[in-house]
C-alpha cells in the first residue's frame, strides 16, 4: 500500500497540528455554492461616505494638505487625534468634495468597528468597500472563497492589488478605513502593511483613528510617502472657532468671548460644540457677562469638560428627548424601529429627527437616513450616567429586536453585554448552524468565547461546535482538552444528530493522529449519520475512507469516496468534496486506474479556477497528484511543470505549513531523472527538516523511507539499513528472517526492505516478503504496487515470468515509470534491463523502449555520457529537427523528445540548440 491515505490531499491539508486550518474552506449551503463571504449579511451603513452638514467650517488648509498628499503619490493619509477632534468629518468633506468634482477616480469608505477584528469579516467588508468604488474583483473574491483560512498576507494582497491594477484602468483609488483604531488584529495590521509596501502610486489609503497603528509609520515618514494630520493640525484656529460659533452654531460672540473659548478648549472642536449648544439654548446667551461666566466655569481634562459639557446640553433639552438619549445609549447603531423596540416607545423617528435638526451628536450612517450612531463622546458620556440594571434591560431588548431580524451577530454582542449569559447560548445554537453551512467558522469561535467552557462542554449543539470551530480555526492543539470535556457530559446530551456529529469528528482525529482505534471509530460514526445531515455524512467518509485504505482495501475505499460525493450533489470549491475527490483520485491510481484517475483529476482541477481561468490555491493539492500522474506515465517534463505549479499554490495557501511526503519523493526522483544528485539530496533533507520542526512523526518516517531508496540508488546499502531498521515494519518478521505476515499500510516501506535485501544479496528472505505482498496486493486490487512487486519478485526469483506479468500490467496501465525507476537500482536494476532489453520491443510499451538505459557513449569533453537513444536525438538535433520532428521520427511523445533534448543540453552544457549544434561540431560527437 502506498503513503496516500496518510498524506494524501486530505491528510495533507489535515494534519493535527499544522494544517488543520484547511477545513475553511466553504463547506457551502445546502445544494449551492455559498460561502462565508459570498452569503454574510453586509451592513451598507458601514460603506457610506458620511452625509455633510450644511454650513461646515472651511477649512482649506487642510483640504490643500490632502489634496497634496494624493498628488504627490503619497501611499497612505494617517489621520490621527483623540476623540472630538472633527477626524471623520474633515474626511467626509473632503472625499464628498472629490466626488462632486467628478475626478476620474475610485472612492471608497469603510467603517470599523470591534467586530472587524475578524480577518474573515474584515475581508468581507474591505472587498465590499472595494465593489462600491465599481471596482469589479471577481478573481480576489473567487479566491478567498475557496480558501480555507485567512492566506498569508503576502499572498492576499498581491492578487488583491494585481487585480485592483487591471480594473482600475490606470484610474487612481483612495479608500479610507474609518476608526481603525478598533482593529486589534494582528494579520489585519500585517495585511495593511503589506498593501502599504506594494500599493503601485494611483492607490491612497487612508486611516481615521483614535491612536497609531502598529504600522511602520517612520519610514514611510522619513521617505516623505505619508501625509499626517494630528490633533494639532485638527484643532480650530481662532478664525476657524468664530466661523464654527457665530455662523454654524448661530451664536452673537464677541471677538473675546470666542478667543477665551478657543484658549480654554484649545480649539478642541468636540468640546466647543457641546459650548455652544449649552449657550444656544440659554435664554441669556446674548448676556456678556453670563457668557463669560459660563466660560469660566468648566476646565481641567478632556473628561471633565465632556461630561460637564453633555450634563450642561441634557439640561437644555425636555424630559422626552433625555429619557430618549439615555435609554438608545447602550446601541452602537440604530433606526427608529430598533429605538422603539428599546424605549417603549412609537414616536422615535420623530425624535431622530430632532436630534439631527438640532446638531446633536447624531451621525448618520446611510444617506436615506434611517440608521444612526452617537457621537462616541456623547454615547460614552451617556452610557457612564447609567446603572447596570438600565444598561442591561437596554441590552437585552435590543438583542431580542436584532435576533428577530435575524441579525444574530449583533444580538449575541448585546445579549453578552447584559451578562445574559442564557440568552447568548440561546442565540448561539441559533446563528451556529446557518454560519456552519457558510464557513464563518472563525465567527462561530468568537462567538463560543462569549461562554464559558461549563455550559459549553453540557451542552449537545454547543459542544460540537466548540470542536469544530477549534479543529477548523487551527488550535488543534487545543482538541485533546475539549474533547475530555465533552466526553464526560457526552450521556447527558438529548440530541442524537449532535451525537453522531461528535463521533465523526472523533474518528476523524483519530485518523489525523493514526490512533489505533481509528477504524472502529471510523465505522461506528459512518453507522450514527444520517442522511438527514449530508454534510456530515459526507464527512465521515474521509475517515471510513481511510480506514480501508489502512487495510489495503482500495476498491472498498473508491466506492466509500463516491458515495460521500454523492451526498454534496452540485456543490463544487467545497472543501468536503475536494478531500473526497483528491482521496478518489490518488485510490483510482493505485488500482491500476491512470486514465480514470487522471479524467476524474482534470474535471475536478477545472472547479478551482478563479474567474480569469487561472487555479485557485488549494487547487494545488490536485496539481501534485496530477504531476505523479504525469511522472507514472513517464512525461517527465510535465510532471515537473505540475509539480512546479503545485509547489507554488500549496505556497500561497498554506506559507510552508503543508508538507506532504507525496511532494518530496516526486522532487526528489524528479531530480534524479534529470541527473541532479545534489538537488535530489537538498530536496529530501529540506522536507526532513520540514517534518522535524513540525513534529510531524508520519512525514518523518515516509521522508526516511524515501532517503533510504536514495541511499540504495547510490550504493550505500548499510546506511540505508540503517535508516530501514527504525521504520515499524518488522512486527511480521521472526528473528531468523521469516516472514509470516505484513500489514498493507507499509507496503512502500516493505518494498524500500526487499529492495535492500537484493542489495544484499538475501534473496530468499526477499522472495518470501515479496510474496506475502504481491498476495495481498492481489487481494486488495493494489495494482500500481503489485507492478514493483512483479518486478522484484522477477529479480529475487530469477524468473522473468514475473517481468513479463509487470511489462504488460505497466503497458495496460500506462505505468511505465514503474519499470524505468526500478530499473535504477544498481543491486537489481542491470538484470531487469539486460531482461527488457531480449524482450521483444512490441511487447514493451513506446515509452519503456524509448527511456531504457543504452549502452553509454563518452566523450573526454562531456560532462556525462551520452546514452544511444540521446545519440540519436543528437543526430536529429544537429539536422535542424524540431522537438515534435524528432518525436514523430522516433515514435516517441513530444514530452519525452523535449526530456532527451534538455539531458543532451545539460550534458553539453549548453541553452540553447544553437550552442548544443556548435558543441557537436567542435566536440566532433558525430564523427564516424
Amino acid at each position: 500500500m502506498n503513503d496516500f491515505h496518510q498524506t494524501g490531499s486530505c491528510r495533507l491539508s489535515l494534519r493535527a497540528n499544522e494544517q488543520a486550518r484547511y477545513h475553511a474552506v466553504s463547506f457551502g449551503r445546502g445544494t449551492g455554492t455559498g460561502t462565508a463571504r459570498e452569503t454574510m449579511d453586509i451592513l451598507t451603513t458601514k460603506l457610506f461616505i458620511p452625509a455633510l452638514r450644511p454650513s461646515l467650517v472651511a477649512r482649506p488648509r487642510l483640504l490643500r494638505k490632502l489634496d497634496q498628499g494624493v498628488q504627490q503619490r503619497h501611499c497612505l493619509t494617517l489621520v490621527s487625534a483623540p476623540a472630538g477632534y472633527g477626524k471623520t468629518t474633515l474626511i467626509a468633506e473632503w472625499t464628498n468634495r472629490l466626488a462632486e468634482s467628478q475626478q476620474s477616480q475610485h472612492l471608497g469608505w469603510l467603517s470599523l468597528d470591534q467586530e472587524d477584528n475578524d480577518p474573515g469579516r474584515f475581508l468581507t467588508y474591505l472587498l465590499a468597500a472595494l465593489r462600491q468604488t465599481g471596482l469589479a474583483l471577481a478573481a480576489t473574491e473567487q479566491y478567498l472563497q475557496s480558501l480555507s483560512h485567512l492566506p498569508p498576507p503576502q499572498t492576499l494582497v498581491t492578487t488583491l492589488l494585481n487585480e485592483i491594477s487591471q480594473a482600475s484602468n490606470g484610474r487612481s483609488l483612495l479608500l479610507v478605513l474609518d476608526d481603525y483604531h478598533k482593529i486589534q488584529t494582528a494579520v489585519i495590521h500585517e495585511t495593511l502593511q503589506f498593501w502599504l509596501d506594494h500599493a503601485p502610486p494611483h492607490l491612497h489609503l487612508v486611516l481615521i483613528t483614535r491612536e497609531d497603528p502598529p504600522l511602520t509609520l517612520s519610514r514611510w515618514r522619513a521617505r516623505s510617502q505619508m501625509t499626517e494630520i494630528r490633533a494639532s493640525d485638527l484643532r480650530f484656529t481662532l478664525e476657524e472657532a468664530a466661523d464654527f460659533l457665530n455662523h454654524t452654531m448661530g451664536l452673537s460672540l464677541t471677538a473675546g468671548d470666542i478667543a477665551a473659548l478657543e484658549q480654554r478648549t484649545e480649539g478642541w472642536i468636540a468640546s466647543l460644540q457641546l459650548a455652544a449648544l449649552a449657550l444656544q439654548a440659554s435664554e441669556s446667551a446674548q448676556d456678556e457677562a453670563t457668557v463669560a461666566d459660563f466660560i469660566a466655569r468648566f476646565s481641567g481634562s478632556h473628561h471633565y469638560i465632556i461630561d460637564y459639557l453633555v450634563e450642561e446640553v441634557l439640561r437644555q433639552q425636555d424630559e422626552t428627548v433625555r429619557d430618549f438619549l439615555r435609554e438608545t445609549a447602550v446601541l452602537h447603531r440604530f433606526n427608529a424601529d430598533l429605538c422603539d423596540a428599546v424605549t417603549g416607545r412609537n414616536d422615535s423617528q420623530e425624535i431622530l429627527n430632532y436630534l439631527e435638526r438640532h446638531n446633536l451628536f447624531l451621525v448618520p450612517l446611510d444617506n436615506q437616513r434611517q440608521w444612526y450612531r452617537y457621537h462616541h463622546l456623547l454615547a460614552d458620556s451617556l452610557r457612564a450616567g447609567l446603572d447596570d440594571a438600565t444598561q442591561n434591560a437596554g441590552h437585552r431588548q435590543a438583542a431580542a429586536w436584532f435576533a428577530a431580524q435575524k441579525w444574530f451577530g449583533e444580538a449575541i454582542v448585546h445579549a453578552d453585554a447584559a451578562d445574559d449569559t442564557a440568552e447568548v447560548a440561546r442565540l448561539v445554537r441559533l446563528a451556529a448552524e446557518p454560519a456552519l453551512q457558510r464557513g464563518e467558522f472563525g465567527q462561530i469561535a468568537a462567538w463560543l468565547k462569549r461562554l464559558p467552557h461549563e455550559i459549553i462542554s453540557r451542552d449537545a449543539e454547543l459542544g460540537v461546535f466548540w470542536l469544530l470551530s477549534l479543529i477548523l480555526t487551527g488550535r488543534s492543539h487545543e482538541v485533546p482538552a475539549a474533547l475530555a470535556q465533552l466526553e464526560q457530559h457526552q450521556d447527558s446530551w438529548n440530541n442524537t444528530q449532535q451525537q453522531a456529529r461528535l463521533l465523526v469528528l472523533k474518528a476523524y482525529l483519530a485518523d489525523i493522529v493514526d490512533s489505533p482505534d481509528r477504524i472502529a471509530l471510523a465505522k461506528q460514526a459512518a453507522q450514527a449519520s444520517t442522511m438527514d445531515d449530508p454534510l456530515f455524512r459526507a464527512f465521515v467518509a474521509v475517515p471510513l475512507g481511510h480506514a480501508h485504505l489502512y487495510r489495503g482495501q482500495l476498491q472498498e475505499a473508491v466506492a466509500i469516496f463516491r458515495e460521500g460525493l454523492s451526498y454534496l450533489p452540485g456543490q463544487k470549491s467545497n472543501f468536503v468534496r475536494l478531500s473526497l475527490l483528491s482521496n478518489l483520485i490518488h485510490s483510482l491510481n493505485h488500482a491500476g486506474r491512470r486514465q480514470e484517475a487522471a479524467v476524474t483529476c482534470q474535471e475536478t482541477v477545472s472547479e478551482f479556477l478563479d474567474a480569469q481561468g487561472k487555479p485557485l490555491p488549494p487547487a494545488g493539492l490536485l496539481y501534485l497528484l496530477q504531476a505523479w500522474l504525469h511522472y507514472d506515465a513517464n512525461d517527465l517534463t510535465q510532471a515537473q511543470d505540475t509539480l512546479a505549479q503545485s509547489q507554488e499554490l500549496m505556497q500561497q495557501a498554506f506559507q510552508a505549513t503543508m508538507l506532504s511526503p507525496l511532494e518530496i519523493e516526486l522532487a526528489v526522483l524528479l531530480h534524479e531523472a534529470a541527473g541532479k544528485t545534489e538537488k535530489a539530496a537538498a530536496a529530501l533533507q529540506a522536507g526532513l527538516d520540514r517534518a522535524t520542526r513540525q513534529k510531524y512523526q508520519h512525514g518523518i518516517l515516509s521522508i526516511k523511507r524515501i532517503e533510504a531508496e536514495l541511499l540504495l540508488r547510490q550504493e550505500r546499502p548499510s546506511a540505508a539499513r540503517h535508516i530501514l531498521q527504525t521504520l515499524p515494519i518488522f512486527a511480521g518478521r521472526e528473528a531468523n528472517g521469516r516472514w509470516h505476515t505484513i500489514e498493507p499500510v507499509h507496503d512502500t516501506a516493505y518494498l524500500a526492505y526487499a529492495r535492500l535485501l537484493l542489495a544484499e544479496g538475501q534473496s530468499e528472505e526477499a522472495q518470501m516478503l515479496l510474496a506475502l505482498l504481491a498476495t495481498s496486493a492481489r487481494e486488495g486490487s493494489r495494482e500500481r504496487g503489485l507492478i514493483s512487486i512483479l518486478l522484484l519478485q522477477a529479480v529475487s526469483a530469477n524468473e522473468p515470468n514475473f517481468l513479463t506479468e509487470a511489462v504488460q500490467r505497466a503497458g495496460a496501465a500506462s505505468y511505465p515509470r514503474l519499470i524505468l525507476d526500478e530499473c535504477a537500482f544498481p543491486a537489481h536494476g542491470p538484470q531487469l534491463v539486460e531482461w527488457l532489453q531480449k524482450t521483444d520491443s512490441s511487447a514493451l510499451a513506446p515509452t519503456i523502449v524509448d527511456a531504457l538505459p543504452d549502452t553509454a557513449v563518452q566523450s573526454p569533453h562531456l560532462l556525462e555520457p551520452l546514452t544511444d537513444q540521446e545519440m540519436v536525438v543528437l543526430r536529429l538535433l544537429a539536422d535542424g529537427r524540431s522537438n515534435r520532428q524528432i518525436a514523430e521520427e522516433l515514435v516517441i511523445t513530444v514530452g519525452t523528445a523535449k526530456w532527451h533534448v534538455h539531458n543532451i543540453y545539460q550534458k553539453l552544457d549548453v541553452s540553447s540548440r544553437a550552442e548544443a549544434v556548435a558543441r557537436i561540431h567542435d566536440w566532433q560527437l558525430l564523427e564516424p
